[in-house]
C-alpha cells in the first residue's frame, strides 16, 4: 500500500503574501509557532522563506553589518528579498517514500503542495514532522 502526501499534509497554511515585509513574515512565524512560510501572490505559490533565511539576513556575523542601511536593519524589506524561488514541491497524489528521501537527501524540513504539476495554486504544505507523525501511528 502506497502512501500518500495527502494523508499527512496540513491544507490549513500559514502563508505571506509576496509584498509582505521580513519583520511581518517573521511576526507570522513566531504568532503560529512555525519555521517555514510558503510566498503567495495572488494563491499561487512564489516561493518559500525560513526562519534560518530571516536569522541570518538579520543577524549577521560581522559588527560592520549594524550600521545604517544593512542587513540587520532592513526588516521593512519585501520578504522576496530573501525567499527562495526554486522550491521543490509536491502533489497531494505525491508519494510519501518520494518525499520521504527528498527531506532525507536535502535538509529541507517543509515543502508546499501545490495543486498539480505546472499548475502552482497553493493546496498545502508538509513538513518532516507530519511525516513522523504518521509514522507514529503505525507503532501504537
Amino acid at each position: 500500500m502506497s502512501h500518500l502526501v495527502k494523508e499527512v499534509m496540513s491544507s490549513d497554511v500559514v502563508a505571506v503574501e509576496f509584498k509582505c515585509s521580513i519583520k511581518d513574515a517573521l511576526g507570522k512565524m513566531l504568532e503560529h509557532q512555525v519555521r517555514h512560510l510558503p510566498v503567495v501572490e495572488d494563491g499561487k505559490l512564489r516561493g518559500m522563506v525560513n526562519v534560518s533565511a530571516i536569522r541570518d539576513y538579520a543577524l549577521p556575523l560581522s559588527d560592520d553589518y549594524c550600521e545604517p542601511g544593512s542587513p540587520r536593519v532592513r526588516l521593512d524589506e519585501g520578504v522576496y528579498t530573501i525567499m527562495e524561488d526554486d522550491v521543490y514541491v509536491v502533489t497531494e497524489d505525491t508519494p510519501l517514500l518520494e518525499l520521504i528521501d527528498y527531506f532525507l537527501e536535502s535538509g529541507i524540513g517543509a515543502v508546499p503542495v501545490v495543486a498539480a504539476e505546472g499548475n502552482t495554486a497553493l493546496k498545502g504544505i508538509v513538513s518532516y514532522i507530519d511525516v513522523l507523525q504518521h509514522a507514529r501511528s503505525f507503532y501504537q
